[in-house]
C-alpha cells in the first residue's frame, strides 16, 4: 500500500472513529435516533480538524461500505450521519418464549 493510501485510510478511520464518538453522546433507547439528532457533516469535520469537503468524501466512503447512514436529504441545509455499527445500537429486548396458559374450570 502506498503511503497516500495509507494516509486515506488513517483519515477514513479517523472520521469512523470521529462519527462513532458524536453518535454515542446521545444514544437513546430507540434503534436510532430521530435524524435531527444526528451529527452534521460540519461537528464532524471540526472533531477531525479537516475541511467539511473532506469529511463529507470519507463520510460517503462509510456510506458505500454500509459502515454509516446518511440522510437523504438536507436537513437545515446539512447533511446529517450515523454510525452503522449495531455494538452502538441498543440491545433489543430478547423474545420471551410463550408460557403455557392454564384454564382452569
Amino acid at each position: 500500500m502506498s503511503y497516500r493510501n495509507k494516509e486515506r485510510e488513517k483519515q477514513l478511520n479517523n472520521v469512523l472513529s470521529a462519527l462513532r464518538d458524536l453518535c454515542r453522546r446521545d444514544v437513546h433507547h430507540t434503534p436510532i435516533p430521530p435524524q435531527v439528532n444526528w451529527p452534521k457533516t460540519r461537528e464532524i469535520a471540526e472533531y477531525c480538524d479537516i475541511t467539511i469537503y473532506l469529511a463529507r468524501y470519507y463520510l460517503l466512503r462509510l456510506v458505500e461500505n454500509k459502515k454509516a447512514y446518511v440522510t437523504s436529504g438536507a436537513l437545515n441545509n446539512s447533511l446529517r450521519w450515523y454510525i452503522a455499527e449495531p455494538t452502538l445500537l441498543p440491545k433489543q429486548h430478547e423474545k420471551r418464549e410463550a408460557q403455557p396458559v392454564t384454564v382452569e374450570n
